[in-house]
Parts: structure tokens; C-alpha cells; sequence
């Protein structure tokens, strides 16, 4: 392995265990098994004409299940932070750290239509698990698990507001 390939890995790796850090969890550095950053995003422009420039993205594969599963648990510890929050980051612009699953081509899909619903429906949650989705109208109701788009029609139609009909 090349010494600059080396240094990028224990640079993406170190990150990684500064997220752990501010997640309350212990990862050692031979909990990560490969980490690494991916392709740069475009900048884009929001609304009030503010350019965004956010660093690549890491990716990390952890060594045992156990090490992910505490990881995307402990994941709402991150509400606040941003990259600020890291050691050694020099970004003037505060990027929110955030955890999200891989999820196959085909599920990225179904979360797409899933968070449309949401919004639709204005649920407070979307989330998934082991590639699984779920959507949560609010905190104290159970949750969805969206398998396929015929699961999403079916919560449609059980919270359609009465006099609502598909036309809408």
C-alpha cells in the first residue's frame, strides 16, 4: 500500500472515531475495517443564493455487526453537532454530521417514495434498519414497515382525511 493511500485511510479512519467519540461509543482502530471518502458532490446554491461546498462524504465498514448497529443506534446524538465538532477540521462552513445506511438501488427508490408519503401524510419519522424502512406518524404510534410500493398506497388510504379521494 503507497504511503499516500496509508495516510488517506488513517485520516477517514480517525474521523470516524471522532463521530464515535461524539456518539458516546468506543471504537478502536481495529473496530473499523476499511473507511474511506467518497466521490466530491457539486456545489449547489440554496434559496437565499448561499453556495454549498460540502466535504466528501465518508463511508466506513465496521470489523462486526455490533460495532454498525451501536453506531446507527447512538445516531440522534448527532442532532446538534456539525463538522466543528471534529478536531483538526478547518471548514468555515458548519456541515451537519450525519449516519444513513447503504441501502440497494432498489430500496433508495422506495425510501424516495416513502419520504414523499411522509410528507404527504405529515409523519414525524422515516427511518430504516438492515435495509428495512419504516415510517412513524409520531412518537407514541407504531411503526410502518415499507416493504413495497403497494405498502405505501395502503397507508395512504388508511390515513386519507375523510371526504379525501385519490384524485388529490
Amino acid at each position: 500500500m503507497s504511503k499516500s493511500k496509508e495516510f488517506r485511510l488513517a485520516v477517514t479512519n480517525e474521523v470516524v472515531k471522532q463521530v464515535a467519540g461524539l456518539l458516546d461509543v468506543e471504537l478502536g482502530e481495529d473496530d473499523i475495517s476499511i473507511s474511506h471518502r467518497l466521490p466530491t458532490i457539486p456545489p449547489w446554491t440554496d434559496k437565499d443564493d448561499t453556495v454549498h461546498s460540502p466535504p466528501p462524504s465518508i463511508i466506513a465498514k465496521f470489523v462486526k455487526r455490533d460495532f454498525k448497529e451501536k453506531f446507527y443506534r447512538a445516531r440522534y446524538k448527532l442532532k446538534n453537532k456539525s463538522s466543528r465538532d471534529l478536531a483538526g477540521t478547518s471548514s468555515a462552513e458548519r456541515n451537519k454530521i450525519f449516519i444513513s445506511e447503504s441501502l440497494t438501488q432498489t430500496r433508495k427508490k422506495l425510501f424516495k417514495a416513502a419520504l414523499k408519503v411522509k410528507k404527504e401524510l405529515k409523519f414525524d419519522f422515516i427511518s430504516t434498519s438492515n435495509g428495512r424502512i419504516f415510517l412513524r406518524q409520531n412518537k407514541d404510534s407504531r411503526s410502518h414497515l415499507i416493504t413495497s410500493d403497494s405498502d405505501l398506497a395502503k397507508l395512504k388510504a388508511a390515513h386519507r382525511p375523510a371526504g379525501q379521494d385519490d384524485q388529490g
